[in-house]
């Protein structure tokens, strides 16, 4: 009998809408970027310049998706679980969900989130930024803006409903409140445990 590579099922989370997307990681690379930025000064009279750090950037995630609204058997590194009758317009619609501004209907009860948002819409206008995405595989969270996420349509039915669906999303990661907690913490913890190991084996590494 054949042993399977286990899945590891990612989700993306629209709370504002109460949307979820899942996906499976099944294995697939995934980019993170984080730049810090750093000034130079020069030094009179000295042959090098004082580096200082100036600000940060956020962190940036981004990885291919692919979504098979077909067969979710298929051996792909990203799949979804398909939108039954609707091919992958589901799926599509969902990953809009976080690019579009959201429109505010001001007759409507709000929640305490929005209020400040609410206000702002006297001085601007009657849209607010696209919700927040939740992003979650594994032990990591991360809470952020979905800032791209170009769409191909393919394998269309007779109906001109598309059964595949491939992106490359791009996520800013906000790191605040208790999600930049949670990643703080574990960050810390991973990188503890890894320079625990590396301690022990440093003395036996030297000696050959």
């Amino acid at each position: 009998m054949n042993r399977t590579t286990p899945r590891v099922r990612g989700l993306f989370v629209n709370v504002r809408a109460g949307l979820f997307l899942t996906f499976q990681l099944n294995p697939t690379e995934i980019d993170f970027d984080k730049t810090p930025n750093y000034e130079e000064e020069p030094i009179v009279g000295y042959h090098t310049s004082h580096v200082y750090w100036s600000s940060d950037n956020p962190q940036k995630i981004s990885f291919d998706l692919f979504f098979d609204a077909r067969n979710n058997r298929q051996n792909v590194k990203l799949f979804s679980l398909g939108d039954v009758g609707l091919g992958v317009l589901g799926t599509k619609a969902i990953l809009e969900s976080f690019l579009y501004p959201m429109e505010v209907d001001l007759l409507q009860k709000v929640d305490e989130d929005l209020l400040q948002d609410i206000k702002n819409l006297f001085n601007s206008n009657r849209f607010l930024a696209p919700p927040d995405i939740y992003f979650i595989y594994g032990p990591r969270w991360y809470k952020g803006k979905l800032t791209a996420a170009p769409i191909k349509e393919k394998a269309f039915d007779k109906s001109l409903i598309p059964q595949q669906l491939e992106t490359n999303v791009s996520i800013t990661v906000l790191e605040d409140g208790a999600f930049k907690k949670w990643n703080s913490a574990h960050r810390k913890g991973m990188a503890t445990a890894k320079s625990m190991g590396n301690a022990v084996e440093l003395p036996f590494n030297l000696s050959l």
